[in-house]
């Protein structure tokens, strides 16, 4: 594999491992707005940083894939400008729950905010899983069946699967489940999802290559009894152990389908940028790379630190 391929995806999995943090916490604010407060501590950091990541991952996707940028526009402009509108009331209706005073509109707005970054989220994954399944595509004419390509096995039971390791995960980091029963049940049923979707869509390339490489699914699925452990255990690490298992899993999946994309019809490298421009594209990556998660890094841990008035720090100071 090339490198500046290898590190696209390492860019990619850790966009989509904050967005799935993300995800999750909407989810649980439709599920339980009760814990709005804890919710929100751990939302606002989060939240800026998918927005400073998402464009680093898009910015250099187009720098490593250049080639990309026409089938792509003429394959899923419609979802992609679906998408974008909708991405408006997400930023738009959480700005508004930020600064009103009305507790009542305030949870209208964010119910608000936490459906629209669920649809975002499964027209996301709808463009990025149709890549994968070619369902719907044409190659030879850049058209795309965009119900078709939208509203089929595979992807819907794969967003379901993404879906429900996102709840996995945002239970385990923020600790909202007393009974580690919910989370194992969760874990469970996501795992199930995502690879009965590879039968569901028959894609016969993946399902191969999780045969022939199947360290690429133990991996994930070891990390993420270490994940229950250091729940069930050493509760303090859970917050580090979660996103690296998430991190892990997605990169595996990348690997999985590695190197071809549309179930092996076109290949990535063939989407690459000139041989000459790949060490700067993949130095001003690195660099650039760095910087974002240096700072992005201060922000998250500002975030997700404990203040003096938080209930946990009230907690432990009465535990003492």
């Amino acid at each position: 594999m090339h490198d500046i391929i290898l590190f696209n995806f390492i860019i990619f999995a850790i966009f989509l491992s904050a967005f799935l943090i993300e995800v999750g916490l909407a989810l649980l604010l439709l599920i339980d707005f009760k814990d709005k407060e804890k919710i929100m501590r751990y939302l606002v950091p989060v939240w800026e940083i998918d927005g400073t990541f998402g464009v680093f991952y898009l910015v250099d996707t187009e720098a490593t894939f250049p080639t990309a940028l026409v089938p792509i526009g003429f394959l899923y402009i419609i979802p992609i400008m679906l998408a974008g509108i909708i991405f408006v009331f997400r930023n738009s209706f959480f700005g508004y729950s930020e600064f009103i005073s009305n507790k009542v509109n305030e949870k209208k707005y964010l119910r608000v905010y936490a459906i629209s970054i669920i649809f975002v989220a499964f027209l996301a994954m709808s463009v990025l899983n149709s890549t994968v399944s070619g369902i719907g595509v044409n190659l030879s004419s850049y058209s795309l069946n965009v119900l078709q390509s939208i509203f089929n096995g595979f992807n819907i039971t794969l967003f379901i699967g993404e879906a429900l390791l996102a709840l996995f995960a945002d239970m385990l980091i923020f600790r909202f489940s007393k009974r580690i029963i919910y989370p194992i049940a969760i874990v469970v049923l996501s795992l199930l999802f995502i690879i009965s979707s590879l039968y569901v869509g028959n894609l016969n390339y993946l399902i191969s290559n999780m045969y022939s490489e199947y360290y690429l699914l133990a991996i994930p699925i070891i990390l993420i009894a270490i994940s229950l452990s250091t729940y069930a255990y050493k509760e303090r690490y859970t917050k580090f152990a979660v996103p690296i298992t998430l991190f892990i899993s997605i990169l595996s999946f990348e690997l999985l389908e590695y190197p071809g994309l549309f179930n092996d019809k076109l290949a990535f490298a063939s989407l690459l940028v000139t041989p000459s421009t790949q060490p700067l594209v993949l130095a001003f990556g690195i660099v650039g790379g760095l910087i974002i998660a240096f700072f992005l890094v201060i922000l998250l841990r500002l975030g997700l630190s404990e203040s003096k008035g938080s209930p946990e720090a009230v907690d432990k100071e009465e535990k003492k």
